[in-house]
C-alpha cells in the first residue's frame, strides 16, 4: 500500500506529535508499505531518523499518487480535503483539539475526510460537541523501550521521594499547577523530596521553583532512565489527544497523577486507585492526589504500577499492532 502523511502547513519539528508520526511512518515502511511524508517546510525533526521518503514541496499537490492521504494536523486538513482523488483516500488523524491553531474548529471537522482519533476523550468530545463520528487509532507504545527496570523502588522506598513532570509553559499544559505543587511539597518534605523536569524549552523559568534537575530533549534511552528514577509523575494538562509522557512514565513504573479534565488524554488507561490517580479538575484536588500518591504504601504502589503496565500494553498496544489496524481502516475507507 502507498501511504502519504500530509504535513503541508504543519511541518515536522522536535515534538511528541511529530515523533509519533515518524514512528508510524517507519513501522509502516518496515512492514513493506511505501510511505511518504510530505511538507512545505523542511524537516526539522532530529530525535531519530526517518527511514521513508520526506518530500519538501511548495505546491500542495506535488507528491506521488497514493492509496491514502492522511492529514496530521488542522493546517494540513484543507490540503487533503481538496486534493485530487489520485492522491488517495482522504483521512484526518485527529490527535488533539487544536484550538491554538484556529478557533473555527467546526469548519475543519466538517471537511470531507474520514476521521480517526487517538483517544477515547477526543472521540467522546467530538461526538458530543460537533456530532462527528470517528474511529480510534492509537499510535501505539514501545514497550521494548519504556519499561520498569527499577521495580524495587516501590518495594523499599529510600529516604526520599522523586517527583517528575514535563516542563512545558504552554497554558494548556498547566505548568503553573506543577510549579505551585513543587513549592508546597518542598515546604512539607524539605530534603526528603527531589524534583526532576524535562522538556525542550530550556531552563528558562522563574526563580520561585525549588531546586530541581532538568534534562533538555533527552533521548529515548535517557528518558527511560529518568522515568525509572521517579516515584510520582505529575500530569495536570487540560487539552491533549492521547497524552504520551504520563503513558511512558507509567510504563516505567511511575505513579501518575492526572485529572478528569474532558481532554486530559489519559482516560484510555488511567483509573483512580487502580492504574494511577485521577483528581477532579481543580488544583486543590490535584494537589490532594499528589499527596495520596506520595504516601501510598509500598505494596499498593507496586500493585498500581504493575497494573498500569498491564492495562496500557493490552488496551493501547504496540506500535506495530496499531499500524496493522491503520492498514485495515484504510481498506475500509
Amino acid at each position: 500500500m502507498i501511504i502519504t502523511f500530509n504535513l503541508i502547513g504543519t511541518g515536522a519539528a522536535n515534538n511528541g506529535g511529530t515523533a509519533t508520526l515518524f514512528h508510524s511512518a517507519n513501522i509502516l515502511t518496515a512492514m513493506g508499505h511505501k510511505v511518504f511524508v510530505v511538507s512545505n517546510i523542511e524537516n526539522r525533526f532530529t530525535w531519530f531518523p526517518l527511514i521513508c521518503d520526506f518530500i519538501e514541496t511548495s505546491h500542495p499537490f506535488s507528491y506521488p499518487n497514493a492509496d491514502a492521504n492522511i492529514a496530521t494536523g488542522f493546517q494540513s486538513v484543507k490540503f487533503v480535503a481538496s486534493a485530487p482523488i489520485s492522491k488517495g483516500k482522504k483521512f484526518h488523524w485527529i490527535r488533539a483539539h487544536e484550538t491554538w491553531i484556529t478557533k473555527d474548529v467546526e469548519k475543519i471537522y466538517r471537511l470531507n475526510t474520514t476521521k480517526w482519533v487517538n483517544s477515547i476523550c477526543l472521540q467522546d468530545f467530538l461526538k458530543k460537541m460537533y456530532g462527528v463520528d470517528t474511529r480510534i487509532l492509537y499510535p501505539g507504545i514501545s514497550s521494548h523501550c519504556f519499561y520498569n527496570d527499577k521495580p524495587e523502588r516501590h518495594g523499599s522506598k529510600p529516604g526520599y521521594i522523586v517527583v517528575g513532570a514535563l516542563l512545558n509553559k504552554k497554558p494548556r499544559k498547566r505548568f503553573e499547577w506543577v510549579k505551585k505543587a513543587l513549592i508546597s511539597l518542598k515546604r512539607m518534605y524539605d530534603s526528603r523530596i527531589l524534583f526532576v523536569l524535562f522538556g525542550d524549552c530550556g531552563k528558562d523559568i522563574d526563580n520561585e521553583l525549588p531546586a530541581y534537575s532538568y534534562i533538555q530533549q533527552p533521548s529515548q534511552i535517557r528518558l527511560r532512565e529518568i522515568y525509572n528514577k521517579i516515584h510520582v509523575w505529575l500530569a495536570p494538562t487540560q487539552s491533549e489527544g492521547l497524552h504520551i509522557c504520563p503513558l511512558e512514565a507509567a510504563l516505567c513504573g511511575c505513579l501518575v497523577v492526572g485529572t478528569n479534565a474532558p481532554l486530559a488524554g489519559m482516560r484510555d488507561w488511567l483509573t483512580d486507585g487502580e492504574t494511577g490517580y485521577v483528581a477532579h479538575n481543580g488544583y486543590s484536588y490535584f494537589y490532594s492526589k499528589i499527596l495520596e500518591a506520595i504516601d501510598c504504601p509500598n505494596a499498593k504502589a507496586k500493585h498500581i504500577a504493575d497494573n498500569a503496565y498491564d492495562v496500557i500494553t493490552s488496551r493501547i498496544g504496540e506500535r506495530y499492532e496499531n499500524m496493522q489496524r491503520m492498514i485495515e481502516l484504510i481498506g475500509e475507507g
